[in-house]
């Protein structure tokens, strides 16, 4: 047994050396032990879905269903952002990105029902959520790929029903995870 925790972490099924590269220079996990050992040290519920309007500014992370109803640009220069006007059948708030003005719109067009996640806040008396993550309903993963740096990683498993655990993902990380996922070689689980 100790000689199994011991293997490298490259010769984990499913793991190889991409991604063993990737885990040993974001989160310095080399072996086995390393990653049975490396523990979370926040806890995201993904499990609930709130209305827009029982979301306030001080929540830490909300996730909501609904639809864009409108895409316009904003500002000029550094401070130019794409805003979506999202909406649900208890009220409506902003989504903002700094970047992805033409990317977002092409791949998530107005009308389309949408798993929108993120950290609300309030700019101009206005609720909002910064660079949103993004999800088709029907398609919804259950492993759901959460960011550590650059790295991506499977953050549960299809049969984890409780709070999905992860470490710290900034507010501040692009928008294409799913990108960076897939130069990676990361999969992304589905039910």
């Amino acid at each position: 047994m100790q000689q199994y925790l011991q293997q490298d972490i490259q010769f984990l099924q499913g793991v190889g050396p991409k991604r063993a590269d990737l885990l040993r220079q974001e989160l310095n996990i080399n072996t086995v032990d390393d990653l049975l050992t490396y523990y979370p040290y926040r806890y995201v519920d993904r499990s609930r879905f709130y209305k827009i309007s029982e979301v306030t500014s001080d929540m830490p992370f909300i996730q909501i269903i609904g639809r864009i109803k409108s895409y316009a640009t904003a500002g000029k220069g550094r401070g130019k952002r794409l805003v979506a006007d999202f909406t649900d059948e208890s009220g409506h708030m902003e989504l903002v990105w700094f970047r992805g003005a033409k990317w977002i719109p092409e791949n998530y067009p107005v009308g389309k029902e949408l798993v929108v996640f993120g950290r609300p806040s309030v700019y101009q008396r206005k609720l909002n959520v910064v660079h949103p993550e993004l999800e088709d309903p029907e398609k919804k993963a259950c492993g759901q790929l959460q960011t550590t740096g650059g790295l991506l990683h499977p953050a549960a498993v299809c049969s984890f029903a409780g709070p999905i655990p992860y470490p710290y993902v900034s507010p501040s990380l692009p928008f294409s995870e799913h990108r960076l996922a897939q130069r990676a070689g990361v999969p992304g689980k589905r039910c």
